[in-house]
């Protein structure tokens, strides 16, 4: 970080911490840079800026009395002298310090600087957000966004036990660390938190102003768009939306104001992942959950953090590992991956927040790999235990053993995958692919179907061009992607319009010297 006196190296050089053009005798104008390097109540050493927005700090500080590295977060001293938003600031740090999961983070304490300005300290987490993570690397493999999503959801599962709701849930609130290979992530962020008493009332509704929309539109339920009253259900839209993000690399919908997306929300279907994300392929099941889960009508979705995640795992069950973990193009993705759970997995109550990755098996032994590795000697030592024990006594003669030549093994055949990956092109291309009257993509698109199904048939269409109908016949389908080129054929009819007759005269009426035809 530049300081003061340093000079820019050119004209458009800025202060990295204020914004203003560097200059000789620059004077930072951030509030929070004279903090670096000074203790706060005598007992944290701010050392850095972590991050910061228009309500506030989070700096890297020390806690001299255990010597250890904290995260500190501060309102903006501005905003600290207004009751509403010191209020809001106060409830975050009490209410998220209540909650003990491992996939929340940890809130140590509370208090005010000298300046005046509130702050909270919380554990120093590694890693960084998921906004980041996809930025930087692209889309995830179906594996893993389920798995971060799977520890989320814990997470919100945990809070709306306790009478919570985020409100707030996003990528950029949610750190992902890596240990071992293995993802973990932490929810923070509560600074949306809202309290819902058991009769489903709002106990915090003195600290926000009629008509005012708290949240980030392009993650917020349509309920918390409209100003209306919240509960679980619109958490769990802003996790599909969380989740779509993470498999598309965008979100559904994409606007400048919260009435413009909730105008889309209301008005159109939500855009498959399919549609947007290439080089791998999402199971068309995992689409329509998503569909449900980004419900406009909050009736439509799941009802609770459970139920979504069963629902979602539902949609994979008996989707192949190799699907799963296919790397979307231009994505990069860690050299280890989580694989996800089964639904009888989950039934059973197999769940853990941090990791859900198995223990992998012990590798055997040498002598077990060799002897089972010949297997016609292992059946010739089994023959021979008797007649080995028999040699030590010296009454009794050895036993010849006569082992019959091994039958010899058809080699078995494989097992076709549960699933049929078909990529359909069109000529010319992007045209709408429908199944009866659903649309499954558009063209060139990757397609999913369930081998049990037997066949499907597809209806292409494109404006200008006469449909057609392609059947598809899974049940006889190899292991290999079904690679099908459809060629459109033009259609007069479409591309030229249709003339309309022209009325004839009926009859002249004189005027001076112009005859005037008369139309009816």
């Amino acid at each position: 970080m530049p300081s003061d006196s340093q000079s820019p190296s050119s004209s458009s050089a800025r202060c990295t911490s204020c914004g203003e053009v560097l200059a000789s005798g620059h004077a930072c104008k951030n509030p929070f840079q004279n903090l670096i390097g000074q203790s706060i109540d005598g007992r944290y050493q701010v050392k850095s800026i972590l991050g910061q927005g228009g309500m506030g700090v989070v700096f890297q500080a020390t806690q001299t009395s255990m010597n250890r590295d904290i995260a500190l977060k501060m309102l903006h001293p501005t905003l600290s002298t207004t009751p509403q938003f010191s209020e809001r600031f106060r409830r975050e740090a009490e209410v998220v310090s209540r909650l003990k999961h491992p996939n929340i983070i940890s809130i140590f304490d509370f208090g005010q600087a000298p300046s005046g300005a509130f702050y909270y300290t919380m554990e120093l987490l590694e890693g960084e957000n998921l906004k980041a993570l996809v930025k930087r690397d692209g889309p995830m493999t179906v594996a893993r966004a389920l798995n971060l999503i799977d520890q989320v959801g814990e997470a919100l599962a945990y809070a709306h036990s306790q009478n919570i709701l985020h409100r707030d849930m996003k990528p950029h609130n949610v750190m992902c660390a890596r240990f071992h290979g293995r993802d973990h992530v932490k929810v923070l962020d509560f600074g949306l938190v809202k309290m819902v008493d058991e009769e489903g009332g709002d106990e915090d509704h003195h600290l926000t102003t009629t008509g005012q929309i708290l949240g980030t539109p392009a993650y917020m339920s349509p309920e918390q768009a409209g100003g209306d009253p919240l509960d679980a259900r619109s958490d769990l839209y802003s996790l599909g939306v969380v989740l779509y993000y993470l498999l598309a690399g965008s979100t559904p919908f994409k606007a400048n104001s919260a009435n413009k997306l909730l105008q889309q929300a209301m008005t159109q279907e939500v855009p498959l992942v399919g549609t947007r994300r290439q080089g791998a392929p999402i199971p068309g099941e995992l689409d329509m959950f998503l569909r449900r889960a980004l419900a406009f009508d909050k009736d439509g979705r799941p009802a609770d953090v459970e139920a979504f995640l069963e629902e979602m795992h539902a949609s994979v069950d008996g989707v192949a590992q190799a699907v799963l973990d296919a790397v979307p193009t231009g994505a990069t993705q860690p050299a280890v991956e989580s694989p996800t759970k089964t639904s009888n997995q989950r039934k059973s109550g197999v769940r853990s927040s941090v990791s859900m990755v198995a223990p992998a098996p012990a590798p055997p032994s040498t002598s077990r790999a060799l002897v089972i590795g010949a297997g016609v000697g292992l059946v010739v030592l089994l023959g021979l235990g008797g007649a080995v024990l028999a040699l030590r006594k010296p009454a009794v003669q050895p036993v010849a053993v006569v082992v019959a030549p091994p039958k010899p093994i058809e080699p078995a055949k494989p097992e076709l995958p549960a699933n049929v990956s078909v990529n359909i092109e069109t000529d010319p291309p992007g045209a709408q692919l429908f199944e009866g009257t659903k649309q499954v993509g558009v063209a060139p698109a990757n397609l999913l179907f369930q081998r049990s199904r037997g066949a499907v048939n597809l209806i292409v269409k494109l404006a200008g061009y006469a449909p057609r109908s392609e059947g598809i016949d899974l049940a006889g389908a190899g292991a290999a992607p079904v690679n099908l080129i459809v060629k459109l054929t033009p259609d007069p009819a479409a591309q030229k319009p249709e003339e309309k007759p022209h009325a004839k005269p009926v009859g002249k009426r004189s005027s001076g010297k112009v005859d005037v035809p008369i139309f009816e």
